[in-house]
């Protein structure tokens, strides 16, 4: 059985130390997460912060999904179907 934690960038996560879900399993990260700690995947459907993190390159080194993949930036689309809700 694979474990996996999704996390976003919030302050509910201010005391989880992230190495030690790692050990147990995947980690998914929403929007901003990657600013303080790299997850095994990333997603982002906000337009402004999908840009940022293509722009600055995080999405050639890392797994990352959004509504908005750039040509040539890396990004996958997100597989499902978007009904208009982030």
């Amino acid at each position: 059985m694979i474990i996996g934690f999704v996390l976003g960038n919030g302050t509910s996560r201010k005391n989880i130390n992230l190495d030690e879900l790692r050990e147990k399993g995947l980690i998914y990260g929403c929007n901003a997460l990657y600013r303080d700690y790299i997850p095994d995947v990333l997603v982002a459907t906000d337009n402004l912060i999908s840009a940022e993190i293509q722009r600055i390159g995080y999405s050639k080194k890392h797994r990352f999904y959004t509504r908005m993949p750039e040509e040539g930036k890396g990004a996958h689309p997100v597989p499902a179907q978007y009904y208009g809700f982030s």
